[in-house]
C-alpha cells in the first residue's frame, strides 16, 4: 500500500473513492464541505454513529463513507484506530483500491496523532490473511490518501505506515502454516527482513545452540524432526550505549510433547511463536525508523513434538547458569526455551533493560481476557514505561503481581525447581520461573497469550495473528 498526504479534498482524482470521515458528535462533525446530501444525512439521523458503523452516501457527484466513533464520552484513541481498520476492511470487501481518509483533531488528540492512528488502523485493516488461497476473494486497498493540512501529518503517516507494516510482517509469520515455518524458516525469514532493514543478524543452528549451552531449547526440540534455531537481531546506532534486549518465544508448533494437548484446538499452536514474530517486527521497525536507541532481539525457535526421543516428564535439564529443572509437564515448554535466551541476553549484552514476550499461559487469558496482556516485573520504573507505551500504542497491558511467595509452588525434590506449579495462579508462577534465570538485569515479562491471535473475524481485523506487541515495543524503545 502507498500512503500520501494532501491538504484538500479538491486535489483528489476521480478514481479515489470514497472519502472517509470519522465523526464523534453533531458538534464535532462539519460535513458542509462534503455537500448538501451529507448534511442531510447527519441531520436526519441516516448516518449511523455507533462505533464502527458505516454509512455510504452519494453526494455532489462523489461517494462519501461516514464511519461512526460512537458517543464522545466513550471515545478512546483505540476506537479511532479500530474504526479506521473497519473502514479499510469494508472497502476491501467491495474491491475499492483507492481511498482518502479525512483526519480531523478530536478532543484529546491533535490532528497529527489522529493521522497516526488512522494510517495504522487502515494498514492493519487492509491486511489479507488468506496468504495461501488459490483464488483471492477480495482486492485490498492499494492507495491511501490522508486529507490533512497539519504540518506534522506527513511524518505521522510515514511512521504509522512503517510500524503497521512491521506488525503485518509479524502477522505473516504467525499465520504461516507450521509446515512452512519450521524453526530454520523462522530464522531465515527474520534474517532476510532484518538485513533488508539494515540490521546485523546472526543465526545459530543446532550445533551453535549446543556450543552456547541452550539446553532448554534443545530439550524441547528433542522430539521433533526439525532442528531448533536461535536468531540475534541487532540495531546498534550508539556505540557504547547499553542496549535494550527484547526476547520473543518462538515455538513454531506446540503439540504439548509427551504431555499432549487436546486435539480440538491444536491447529492454533502454529501461532505459539507470536512473541518471536513481534520481536522481529519491532526490530525491523526500529531500523526503518532509525531510532537512536541500541536494541537487540533474541529469537529462540523450536518445535515441541512427541516421539521416542522426546523429553519425558521427570527428565532434568541443567542450564548454562548451573540451575537444574525437573520437567514435570512437557507442555510448559515455552519457559524452558525463554530461560536460555534470558541467560544469554544478560550474559552477552549486559542490558539496561530486558523484556520478553510470550504466548505463555492460558491462565493469563482467564485472568484478563483475550485483548489484554499481563505484565510482570519487580521494577516499577520499567512497568511504568511499558504501561505508558501500551497507552500510546493502543495495545492494552495490565500489570499483574509477581508474587514471590508462590515460588514454592514449583519446588522439586530432585532438582532446583520443576517447570510448572499447580493450576492456580499459573501466569504468576510462569513469570516467577522466568525470573529464576535473570540475575541482576532489569527485566519484565509480557504474557501475550490472549491478544496475539484471534480465531474470529473482527470488523477491524482479519482472523489469525494480530501483530500485537510490535507497536508496543516500538513505543517503548523509542521513548527509552
Amino acid at each position: 500500500m502507498t500512503v500520501s498526504v494532501t491538504s484538500s479534498l479538491t486535489s483528489l482524482d476521480e478514481n479515489t473513492t470514497p472519502v472517509v470521515l470519522f465523526a464523534l458528535t453533531d458538534e464535532a462533525l462539519n460535513v458542509s464541505e462534503y455537500g448538501h446530501g451529507a448534511e442531510q444525512a447527519v441531520s436526519s439521523g441516516l448516518a449511523r454513529r455507533n462505533h464502527m458503523d458505516v454509512t455510504l452516501l452519494a453526494t455532489e457527484g462523489r461517494r462519501v463513507l461516514l464511519v461512526g466513533l460512537g458517543d464522545a464520552k466513550d471515545f478512546t484513541p483505540l476506537r479511532l484506530k479500530r474504526a479506521a481498520g473497519a473502514a479499510a476492511r469494508w472497502l476491501g470487501d467491495r474491491n475499492t483500491t483507492s481511498a482518502a481518509f479525512v483526519a480531523r483533531a478530536v478532543p484529546g488528540l491533535d490532528e497529527a496523532a489522529c493521522v497516526d492512528l488512522i494510517v495504522g488502523g487502515v494498514v492493519l485493516g487492509a491486511y489479507d490473511a488468506g496468504l495461501l488461497k488459490s483464488k483471492k476473494e477480495k482486492t485490498p486497498l492499494e492507495r491511501l490518501t490522508v486529507v490533512s493540512a497539519d504540518a506534522g501529518a506527513g511524518g505521522a503517516a510515514t511512521r504509522a505506515m512503517i510500524v503497521a507494516e512491521a506488525a503485518n510482517l509479524a502477522r505473516d509469520l504467525v499465520n504461516a502454516p507450521a509446515n512452512d515455518l519450521l524453526p530454520a524458516d523462522l530464522a531465515r525469514r527474520a534474517a532476510e527482513a532484518g538485513r533488508a532493514a539494515g540490521l546485523d543478524v546472526e543465526v545459530f543452528d543446532k550445533a551453535g545452540l549446543e556450543r552456547i549451552g541452550f539446553t532448554g531449547t534443545l530439550a524441547v526440540s528433542a522430539g521433533s524432526a526439525s532442528e531448533p534455531s536461535f536468531t540475534v537481531m541487532k540495531h546498534l546506532p550508539n556505540e557504547g550505549q547499553a542496549p535494550i534486549v527484547l526476547v520473543g518465544k518462538g515455538l513454531c508448533f506446540d503439540s504439548g510433547g509427551i504431555s499432549l494437548k487436546p486435539g480440538a484446538e491444536m491447529h492454533h499452536m502454529k501461532g505459539d511463536m507470536a512473541g518471536a514474530a513481534a520481536v522481529v517486527g519491532a526490530l525491523v521497525a526500529a531500523a526503518r525508523l532509525s531510532l537512536p536507541v541500541n536494541v537487540i532481539g533474541l529469537i529462540p525457535a523450536s518445535e515441541n513434538m512427541p516421539d521416542g526421543g522426546a523429553t519425558r516428564p521427570s527428565d532434568v535439564i541443567t542450564y548454562a547458569n548451573g540451575k537444574t529443572v525437573e520437567v514435570v509437564n512437557t507442555d510448559a515448554e515455552g519457559r524452558l526455551v525463554l530461560a536460555d535466551a534470558l541467560i544469554y541476553g544478560e550474559r552477552e549484552f549486559h542490558p539496561r533493560a530486558m523484556v520478553d514476550l510470550a504466548t505463555l499461559t492460558g491462565a493469563c487469558v482467564v485472568a484478563v481476557g483475550g485483548e489484554i496482556t499481563g505484565l510482570f516485573t519487580d521494577h516499577d520504573d520499567l512497568a511504568n514505561d511499558l504501561l505508558a507505551a501500551a497507552e500510546r500504542s493502543t495495545e492494552p497491558v495490565w500489570r499483574l503481581p509477581l508474587y514471590h511467595p508462590y515460588r514454592t509452588k514449583f519446588d522439586s525434590g530432585v532438582a532446583d525447581m520443576t517447570n510448572c506449579g499447580d493450576r492456580w495462579g499459573g501466569s504468576i508462577t510462569a513469570a516467577l520461573f522466568l525470573a529464576e534465570f535473570v540475575d541482576t538485569a532489569k527485566w519484565a515479562h509480557l504474557d501475550i497469550a490472549g491478544p496475539a491471535f484471534d480465531d474470529t473475524d473482527k470488523a477491524f481485523l482479519a482472523r489469525g495473528g494480530t501483530g500485537y506487541g510490535v507497536s508496543l515495543l516500538v513505543e517503548y524503545v523509542e521513548k527509552s
